[in-house]
Order: C-alpha cells, then sequence, then structure tokens
C-alpha cells in the first residue's frame, strides 16, 4: 500500500490562506484543493438530495431562516465506522462502507421541527427536537404542546429499519405549562436543558438537569410518569457545559492536530467524539465573538477537523487503513465554494467523508446541500 500523500495533500509546515467565511487576520499560506476526480456535490430538496455539477447550479429548495431551512445542522460518526448528516426540516442521511448515502426520513416529526444536538450512547444514534418561537410560526410559549400531543423531544435513529423512534417527550420532561427548550447538553449520562417560558407576558428561561431510569435505547416512546429523574439547576451550571471552554484545556490530540496554526489567530471548534455525549466547544479568545468556526471529530483511529472555507486537518488512519502520511498532521482543501457560501459539518465513513455546505443570507440560508470526497484517494492514493 502506498504510504506517500498524492499532490492535492501536503503535510503541515506552514500556516494556510483562510478566506470567505474566515477572519481578516488569518494567517496566508499556498492554497491546495481536492482534485476534482475524486468529489461530487449534493443539493438539499423538499424530498431528499440530488447531485448537481456545482452548489451554484443546484436549485434553492427554501429561503428561510436558518432554523426553518433545509441544511446539515450537525454530522458525526458512530462506532462502527458510519457517518451521519443530520439534515433540519428533511431527516438523516446516512453513510455506510461502500454504499451510496441513503436519506431516512419521516416528514410528521421533521416538517413542523428544528433538528440538532446529535450524539451517540450505546452504539446509536440520538438528536433533539424543538421550534425556535422567534421564527417558526407553530410556536408559541402560550400554547400547552405537552397536553395537547406527544410532542417529541429526544429521538432514535434506527438504522437497521431507517426509522426515527422518540424516546423522550416534552411531557417527559414536565413541561405541562408550556415552553420550549432553548440548549441542551448530554454528559453521557445526564441531561441539562435551557427552557423558555411565558410568564406574566415576560419571557422567563429556567433550567433542568433530568435523568433516564435506565439506558436511552430502552425507554418507551410514549410519554410515562417516572421515566426519569428531574430537578431544577442553574443557569451556571448550564452555562458550565454550553459556553466556549479555552482552546488550551481541549484534549491533546485536538491541539496537537491544529498547532501550526499561529498564536495570533482566533477560531472555535465544535468537538464531538464517536461515543458518549454532546458535543463541546472550545476557543481560543472565549470572550471574542464572531469567531473563525470549525467542526471537529475524534475518533479512535482519526481526529479531523474542518473550518468553514474547507481546510481540512486529518492526522491518523481510515477505518481499515494504515496511519497516513507518516504519522504527521495531513492538510487539504476542499473545493472553493462561491462567495456567501460556507462548509458546515461533516462526518467520515471509512473512505468517504461527507461536509455540508450552505448559502448564507444574514440570518437565512438559501442553496444547502452536502459533498462527498473519496479520502482514501486523498490520503493514500492508489493502493
Amino acid at each position: 500500500m502506498k504510504m506517500n500523500v498524492k499532490n492535492t495533500v501536503f503535510v503541515i509546515i506552514s500556516a494556510f490562506l483562510f478566506s470567505g467565511c474566515l477572519n481578516k487576520n488569518a494567517p496566508e499560506n499556498i492554497p491546495l484543493s481536492v482534485n476534482t476526480k475524486f468529489h461530487q456535490w449534493y443539493y438539499f430538496t423538499a424530498d431528499g438530495f440530488q447531485k448537481t455539477s456545482l452548489p451554484q447550479a443546484s436549485e434553492i429548495a427554501s429561503l428561510k431562516p436558518w432554523s426553518e431551512s433545509f441544511r446539515v445542522s450537525q454530522a458525526n460518526c458512530d462506532s462502527n465506522g458510519n457517518g451521519y448528516l443530520l439534515v433540519n426540516r428533511l431527516g438523516a442521511v446516512f453513510f455506510e462502507e461502500g454504499k451510496a448515502p441513503v436519506l431516512f426520513q419521516d416528514r410528521q416529526l421533521f416538517s413542523e421541527n428544528s433538528a440538532s444536538n446529535m450524539f451517540f450512547s450505546e452504539g446509536e444514534a440520538f438528536f433533539t427536537l424543538s421550534k425556535n418561537t422567534f421564527f417558526n410560526p407553530e410556536a408559541s410559549l402560550e400554547e400547552n404542546f405537552s397536553n395537547t400531543q406527544e410532542r417529541p423531544f429526544l429521538v432514535r435513529i434506527d438504522t437497521p429499519s431507517r426509522s426515527f423512534f422518540p424516546v423522550l417527550t416534552y411531557s417527559d420532561i414536565s413541561l405541562s405549562y408550556g415552553g420550549e427548550i432553548t440548549g441542551t447538553y448530554f454528559d453521557g449520562r445526564t441531561f441539562i436543558s435551557s427552557v423558555k417560558t411565558l410568564e406574566n407576558g415576560k419571557t422567563k428561561f429556567t433550567f433542568l438537569k433530568y435523568t433516564p431510569k435506565g439506558s436511552l435505547s430502552s425507554l418507551s416512546p410514549h410519554s410515562q410518569k417516572g421515566k426519569i429523574d428531574i430537578e431544577e439547576t442553574t443557569k451556571e451550571e448550564y452555562r458550565k457545559h454550553s459556553s466556549p471552554s479555552p482552546f488550551s484545556s481541549s484534549p491533546k490530540r485536538l491541539t496537537e492536530l491544529l498547532n501550526s496554526l499561529p498564536k495570533n489567530f482566533d477560531f472555535s471548534v465544535t468537538l464531538k467524539n464517536t461515543e458518549g455525549s454532546s458535543p463541546r466547544l472550545y476557543a481560543t479568545n472565549p470572550e471574542q465573538e464572531n469567531l473563525t468556526e470549525a467542526k471537529a471529530i475524534i475518533a479512535p483511529e482519526w481526529i479531523c477537523a474542518v473550518f468553514c472555507d474547507g481546510t481540512v486537518y486529518f492526522r491518523g488512519a481510515l477505518k481499515d487503513r494504515e496511519i497516513a502520511g507518516n504519522s504527521k498532521t495531513i492538510a487539504f482543501k476542499l473545493p472553493k465554494l462561491p462567495e456567501g457560501y460556507v462548509y458546515t459539518d461533516f462526518c467520515i465513513s471509512y473512505d468517504t467523508m461527507a461536509a455540508g455546505w450552505e448559502e448564507k443570507d444574514f440570518y437565512k440560508t438559501g442553496r444547502s446541500g452536502f459533498i462527498t470526497v473519496d479520502l482514501g484517494e486523498v490520503l493514500y492514493g492508489k493502493d
């Protein structure tokens, strides 16, 4: 097997040129791109996704606020090497070894809800559903959703049946007075959520901590008393998990992956793992707003980060492969996007990387979809 890196990739020896979504203080370098033979573009439609020659050549499925539009809201990989793109208002795109991407869809679950916060527990994928009370006309803090319907909150993705199974409802969390969950962190055992309610005509935020009595996979899909233990917690406790931590406190493998970046280059990284908890956010300057954004995944065999301009850092070995790049960090550029477009989140399944892209217009999203890249070719070349 070849272990040399192809011409489309290089071992990091200097800083990168960042553009588009990246700030003006970004470092400079020679940009290199993935060979066009090794990638394929897709765009989202109201019924799924279709191939396209370029992002800007695709149809606009929606031009809506980010919480209401078709877009990759989160992505991750499980411990078996499968990849998932969670697509807001649509479903989940599933990747497994050697097979074309497949959309799991459930119109009843996704059509009126925003999907986010994907994580894995005991090898299965879960995510949460909510309604944005500012942008979603179906959301109202004055309505008692919990008593009018068993609104799903936590949902499990069942890959064998290509189906979705709600395991916690808003009734389970005792939001009988109405209200919306605006943010949630799962630490592997306990959930901590921010809840937005209306009290005497004024918006109020409370914070809840709840722990399921048993594994998430064993929970009944229907509302049930005694299903979870619930208690109130503090804003400080919630923010401890939801606010960015200093990048210097991030796992060693992540700091080693990005150690070539200049010390004066400020960015944030959302770090996910393949088992156990919600993503964690790290920032070089936690007090600064509008930092350059990156997404990262840490898996047993590899670690990878993708910045919003498509700059990729990879270290380790793809599943069932040898270590690439002589154990050094490898960097390359995904194809350049048009002005106003950014890369969002990504997953890796064996030799395939899939990364979301979207057209941004302030708080709205226009065209959106994902790109697939043959990492086997990019990192290793032909065997």
